[in-house]
């Protein structure tokens, strides 16, 4: 599903505007962002949860030249899905 599908039905389900919606959806986001990046972690239940990695300088490869470089140590941010979610998609694999 592409974003504005996403926007649209929400708005729908919510009884409330696209445009009303697209302020909701980047408030949040500037939020969770924020949330990671200072807090280092944020759960939301039946959603999953977000959290923010350190990875350490290690060697790299440069895949046009073979030539190898180093990658600076650098955050990342990491989603874990809920557990719902998780047994869900299980459901539709057969594992």
């Amino acid at each position: 599903m592409r974003y504005q599908q996403f926007i649209k039905r929400l708005a729908h389900t919510i009884g409330i505007s696209e445009k009303e919606m697209h302020e909701v959806m980047r408030v949040a986001a500037d939020l969770i962002g924020s949330t990671i990046i200072n807090e280092g972690e944020l759960h939301i239940p039946e959603v999953g949860k977000f959290t923010r990695v350190a990875r350490k300088t290690r060697q790299g490869r440069n895949p046009h030249t073979g030539e190898t470089i180093t990658v600076p140590a650098h955050c990342v941010a990491t989603f874990k899905p809920a557990a719902a979610i998780k047994d869900a998609l299980r459901a539709q694999t057969g594992e």
